[in-house]
């Protein structure tokens, strides 16, 4: 009974001390820390191990403790390195955990690696060899990467700058600088004594789009640089790769309104975060809008512990124990659980402050998620995420109420950059009385005082004599106007600056306020006296002597079938039947004297009676009508319109020509057009102007004077916008403009690039237009104001337009055919009287035509001839058969039955 009694008491002894000894269990850990390693990270791996050996932690060892050294201002010591591992070893350290430079790392590495330690690291690598002891909590360089690229995208970037501090940012950024992708970054080496200069060079390109993967502190620092040099307003956007956005003093900026974007690796809405900054400072709790001012290496590095443990504890509850034994590095041994243990590290998940922590076969972070912040007045303000799987999400509405306040120009004070030029903004003449905007006048003047007032919004009007722009074909850089939209001095630029696809590359255009094109302007010739013959212009001297041709043609066949025609004979003595005599109104005279009366349509006393010539005269009339009305038609225009002989008339006579030189304004929009044109003759256009640098001019001003200046062979034209060339012309009458327009092409309002104003205002632009508000501004600047129509519209031609044979050639044909068609007629009548008096014409048709014609000829100017025609033996007789004419028994001339 005794005895059973002492074996139970030795018993319950020996599980008392059994218990004992469990509960004072030990683990070692050691913590490394080269001289970079902040102190907070120091502070917290000791403050992760404190928690779980207090309890205070999830994933505390029950009845184990950590045991903690930390090495600080460690260094890659040949000598040193080696035995403070070493010694390590020897103790029984069943981990390492370090943040460390890069050179650091690998030393520590490949020690771990000899001795089977496990090395907890917190640092961004490019990689690691899966049979290494590393365990890396950072997430990987290619997700990270892979994460910069999908944000790009979201935001539709496809051109932007990327400024770097070392040759590991370009590992980081490896996707971006992938020439497959179809991104285009201007990338740019930081000069951290110098950052200005690099923000310079930034700022060259024209981009608004910046990447900064610098780490926290030097972001910080360009952004301070960025400001100074008024790169901080909403025109840009900067995404910055450090994970420490947190840390930054970046709330100061976002009463500009200026787009920064951020990714962080831990979830600022998670309490532990603040609990954990509490617990380092000795406070008992959260205090209210407490910010969190620990870094992302320290948050992994407090992870890193508790994965550990979580391991560890795992191992333990499998086997009973870790395994650690004293290891001897000269005598090369190493911790034969070290390996097991480092895979049963890598097979350990668990809910971190960075995310949940997971690893892949090759050791790899996976399941990485990435929150997307930006700045708010109030604090950062977390707008999505990023994961492998989902991409780029944006969850909070912030953007968008940001983005709707930036795209609205209302309430806004826009800085206007313009060009004096007459007549889109010009000096008003006592402009020294007033200041400010009112000092100045114009159609754009007037076209952004009616954009204010219908937007709302105020401006100021920066006047200079800046060009609107042009790029140096050497250097590629911009000048004028558009360089100072590239180097956002300016909201916008109102002008005459023409919509041009280089110039669209590197800012924005409104719609087009006004509509040109390329025209010609010349100098107008002098008016030309008026000649003493100039009623003859109307018509071509071929044609005048066509008509003269036509008239003693018509004037010759009226006498000829006149007098042959049976019908043109009459009795003068109607009374006396066997008067013996009969006339013939058309002797040689009066055909000549009924043709001209009839042209100059006066009228004669002469009256045709046969059919043939009453054929003859209704052609002439015909004839007299048409010539006579394209001669009074022709000869009104020439009186009511002022015509001038110009040497060209369009682009085509300037090409053939050789005489008139002709330019444009250097490295304006028209000396573009003819540039980049492929159509041949705009193509020898532009060898021409470019073949002579004194074809050139820097100003329309300049170009006007050049023109007014040229005389006779020396002569020189303008080519210019049209718009432009219709306000010069109304006003200077020494001036004409030629040609239609060449092209067409517009006006625009300039804006940086992606301005967020573009949108809104090419709406009112289009506005205004529909509802006349252009088209009344155009009229007062270019018809009423500043002596507007002072020049009449004048009609040019290149020659005269006096009607040519080629206009009125149907009319001769006519009068000939009419002719030809009297001749048929005449001969007709003469054969139907043959035949009707076989008694007077004994003798063969033919005969009897041919002495007809010889009587009209043998006495073309008398009127009159007996009717006793001459026998065959020269003898007269009395008899009806010798009379030359016989009137007929009834007297008629014409009987009814012809």
């Amino acid at each position: 009974m005794w005895s059973s009694h002492l074996w139970g008491t030795f018993a319950c002894h020996a599980a008392l001390l059994c218990g004992i000894a469990a509960s004072l269990r030990t683990v070692k850990i050691a913590g490394i820390f080269d001289e970079r390693s902040p102190l907070q990270t120091q502070k917290v791996f000791q403050y992760a191990v404190q928690n779980i050996n207090e309890g205070r932690s999830g994933s505390a060892l029950p009845g184990t403790t950590l045991v903690p050294r930390t090495i600080r201002d460690f260094r890659a010591d040949l000598f040193l390195g080696p035995k403070i591992i070493c010694d390590l070893a020897e103790e029984g350290t069943a981990a390492v955990f370090g943040s460390q430079r890069e050179v650091s790392t690998a030393f520590v590495a490949s020690l771990a690696n000899v001795t089977n330690l496990p090395y907890l690291i917190s640092r961004w690598k490019t990689s690691t060899k899966d049979s290494s002891m590393e365990i890396n909590l950072h997430p990987d360089h290619q997700a990270t990467s892979r994460a910069l690229f999908d944000l790009i995208r979201y935001f539709n970037w496809t051109s932007f700058a990327l400024i770097y501090d070392d040759a590991g940012s370009l590992a980081r950024a490896s996707t971006l600088l992938d020439g497959t992708n179809k991104l285009k970054p201007d990338i740019f080496k930081l000069d951290r004594s110098d950052i200005e200069s690099t923000l310079r060079d930034v700022q060259s390109t024209g981009t608004s789009f910046i990447v900064i993967d610098c780490p926290g502190p030097v972001a910080g620092e360009v952004l301070k640089v960025a400001k100074e040099m008024d790169m901080i307003t909403f025109y840009y956007h900067y995404i910055l790769s450090t994970w420490d956005i947190h840390l930054m003093d970046v709330i100061e900026y976002s009463a500009t309104f200026v787009n920064i974007t951020s990714f962080q690796l831990v979830d600022m809405e998670d309490p532990r975060l603040m609990k954990l900054s509490a617990g380092l400072k000795g406070e008992k709790g959260p205090t209210f809008n407490q910010r969190l001012d620990i870094s992302t290496d320290s948050y992994l590095v407090y992870d890193a512990v508790n994965l550990f443990v979580k391991a560890a504890k795992r191992v333990i509850g499998e086997k009973g124990a870790l395994g650690v034994s004293s290891v001897s590095c000269s005598r090369k041994q190493y911790w034969k659980h070290g390996r097991s243990f480092r895979d049963a590290i890598l097979g350990t998940k668990l809910k971190g402050l960075t995310g949940d922590i997971s690893f892949d076969a090759h050791g790899k972070r996976t399941n990485v998620r990435l929150h997307i912040v930006e700045p708010l007045r109030t604090g950062l303000q977390k707008v999505g995420y990023w994961t492998a799987e989902s991409g780029v999400q944006i969850k909070f509405n912030y953007t968008g109420q940001r983005q709707s306040f930036q795209t609205s120009v209302r309430n806004r004070a826009l800085r206007v950059l313009a060009k004096l030029e007459s007549p889109y903004v010009m000096e008003k003449h006592n402009a020294s009385l007033y200041e400010g905007n009112d000092r100045y006048r114009g159609y754009c003047v007037d076209l952004l005082s009616n954009l204010s007032a219908t937007l709302n919004f105020s401006y100021e009007l920066v006047v200079s004599n800046l060009p609107y722009g042009f790029q140096d074909p050497k250097t590629r850089e911009w000048h004028g106007l558009v360089r100072e939209l590239i180097d956002k001095k300016g909201d916008m630029v109102l002008g005459a600056m023409t919509i041009t696809r280089d110039r669209e590359e590197v800012v924005d255009f409104s719609q087009p306020f006004l509509y040109l094109g390329v025209r010609i302007l010349l100098k107008k010739p002098e008016k030309k006296p008026p000649a003493l013959f100039s009623f003859l212009d109307p018509l071509t001297m071929d044609v005048w002597i066509y008509i003269l041709i036509a008239y003693l043609t018509m004037s010759l066949f009226l006498f000829f079938i006149g007098r042959f025609s049976p019908y043109e004979w009459y009795n003068p003595n109607p009374c006396i039947e066997e008067a013996g005599v009969v006339e013939n109104q058309f002797s040689i005279f009066n055909a000549t004297w009924f043709t001209i009366g009839s042209l100059m349509q006066v009228g004669t006393e002469i009256a045709p009676r046969a059919v043939s010539t009453r054929l003859l005269a209704g052609i002439w009339w015909f004839f007299t009508m048409i010539m006579v009305g394209s001669y009074t038609a022709n000869l009104a225009a020439y009186l009511t319109a002022e015509r001038m002989k110009l040497p060209i008339e369009n682009a085509q006579d300037l090409v053939k020509q050789n005489q008139i030189k002709y330019g444009c304004f250097e490295g304006g929009a028209t000396c573009k057009f003819f540039e980049r044109s492929v159509y041949p003759d705009y193509m020898r256009m532009w060898d021409a102007i470019k073949a002579d640098p004194n074809n050139f001019v820097h100003s329309h001003e300049e170009g006007v004077a050049k023109v007014k200046e040229s005389t006779g062979t020396k002569g020189y034209a303008y080519l210019m916008e049209s718009i432009t060339l219709e306000y010069i012309t109304s006003r200077d009458c020494n001036v004409i403009g030629i040609g239609n327009p060449l092209d067409t092409k517009g006006y625009g309002v300039a804006f940086p690039k992606n301005s967020p104003f573009r949108k809104e205002i090419s709406v009112a632009i289009l506005t205004q237009q529909d509802k006349g508000f252009l088209e009344e501004f155009r009229i007062k600047w270019w018809k009423k104001e500043d002596g507007g129509n002072t020049c009449e519209d004048v009609k040019a031609s290149s020659g005269t337009n006096a009607m040519g044979l080629d206009m009125v050639g149907g009319v001769f044909v006519v009068v000939l055919l009419g002719i030809g068609l009297g001749v048929l007629v005449a001969i007709f009548e003469f054969t139907w009287k043959a035949q009707r008096n076989p008694d007077v014409y004994k003798e063969a048709l033919m005969k009897e035509i041919m002495k007809a014609l010889h009587d009209a000829v043998r006495s073309p100017f008398t009127h009159s001839k007996s009717t006793i025609r001459q026998s065959n033996h020269g003898q007269f007789s009395g008899h009806d058969d010798n009379t030359a004419v016989p009137l007929p028994h009834d007297r008629a001339l014409f009987p009814s039955s012809f």
